[in-house]
């Protein structure tokens, strides 16, 4: 038998207060999608909404390039093209393969080329103590095909 009254076991759990489990899970796009490139030449211009708060990383490649179908997520990061997501889709601009520091273009798009776009995202979730500890969204999943916008399967997007 439990020899623990209810009056007890109710004035333990006062004071440890609620517990809530840790977000554990990556998070992934609802939709993906890039604006028609006829619409404006000089930049590419990524709509995006995750699974939940977090933040989405993109970064164009030529098509006619030796980069190949995949893109290591340091690559992304690197290109430093990124927005955050909290609840409305995000839109991410850009006007280049990459940015300098200062938020300059590096190397220009060429309206006269294809691009194919790599997205990654990370998620704003945090410990019990309110520190930052995200969930990163797998590289296979970064690598897979977007296939429809409104139901992505991953993150690239041929040109």
């Amino acid at each position: 038998p439990n020899k623990v009254d209810v009056a007890a076991a109710q004035a333990l759990a006062t004071q440890i207060g609620d517990v809530t489990t840790l977000d554990e899970a990556p998070p992934s796009f609802t939709s993906l999608s890039i604006e028609d490139p006829t619409a404006n030449s000089s930049s590419i211009v990524v709509t995006f909404e995750l699974n939940e708060v977090g933040t989405a990383y993109c970064r164009p490649v030529r098509t006619d390039s030796a980069e190949g179908p995949t893109m290591a997520v340091q690559r992304i990061l690197a290109a430093d093209w990124g927005a955050a997501y909290n609840g409305t889709p995000a839109t991410l601009e850009m006007t280049g393969l990459l940015r300098h520091a200062d938020g300059e273009a590096f190397a220009g798009l060429d309206e006269q080329r294809q691009y194919d776009v790599h997205c990654w995202a990370k998620d704003a979730a945090v410990d019990g103590g309110g520190l930052s500890r995200p969930n990163y969204m797998s590289q296979a999943y970064a690598d897979a095909a977007v296939a429809a916008t409104a139901a992505p399967q991953g993150g690239t997007t041929a040109g």
